[in-house]
């Protein structure tokens, strides 16, 4: 048995000590393409100059809609722009001036968005539901090249040590991150280094991992 989290690695273990972890990997290939080739920039982006910080995901009940309220005030004139499908109520978001609510794009177009973002976020309540989450976002966003300001969810922490991730669970030292992100810029190759980093998360390297272990635990009638 595989855990994507150690929350649900802890749960498994209840009922079976044959549980190994392996959290999520990465299409590192295709979000790589931020950092490589000459995306064109989607149609719906801000075209003023001014910085975006944005966010792809699904936009439910886990995300702290209150954050991202007082960040796209703080951050103006940069813009906050959300990609992803809504299953809740935003209207106090999205009137915000400088909010864009782009709604669900392909996956073939995200690395377009990620390229035209300079930070991105992933803005989760913490609590019993999300502890046990492991965020693809987050590996998605470093291969892009991206760097990430997110709150403190448990499979989020071994990344605190790693360049281009901060974590805040505090509201103000979160918006004081992304802010001092779009005051700093990144250069092109500080993007590619981010995502140089996260070549070794591709889905590839899981795959192996999980299949180091299933040999590992094969009897010797079955090898």
């Amino acid at each position: 048995m595989f855990a994507s989290a150690l929350e649900l690695e802890a749960d498994c273990l209840a009922f079976t000590n044959a549980v190994s972890y392996v959290p999520h990997g990465v299409d590192w290939a295709h979000f790589r393409t931020a950092v490589e080739a000459d995306l064109p920039r989607p149609a719906d982006l801000p075209t003023d100059g001014h910085p975006i910080v944005g966010f792809i995901g699904l936009i439910d009940h886990w995300i702290d809609l209150p954050l991202l309220q007082a960040l796209a005030r703080r951050i103006a004139p940069a813009h906050l722009v959300m990609v992803g499908q809504t299953r809740v109520d935003v209207s106090a978001l999205a009137a915000e001036p400088n909010v864009h609510m782009l709604g669900r794009k392909s996956f073939a177009d995200l690395p377009a968005y990620c390229r035209a973002f300079d930070v991105a976020l992933v803005p989760f309540l913490v609590n019993d539901l999300t502890r046990a989450v492991n965020p693809i976002k987050l590996r998605e966003y470093l291969s892009a090249g991206l760097p990430v300001v997110s709150t403190p969810l448990p499979e989020i922490l071994p990344f605190a040590d790693r360049p281009g991730t901060t974590i805040h669970e505090d509201h103000d030292q979160f918006i004081e991150a992304v802010r001092l992100e779009l005051r700093a810029g990144r250069a092109i190759e500080q993007r590619r280094a981010l995502s140089d980093a996260m070549r070794e998360e591709s889905w590839e390297g899981r795959l192996a991992a999980m299949l180091s272990v299933l040999k590992a635990t094969q009897s010797p009638e079955a090898a």
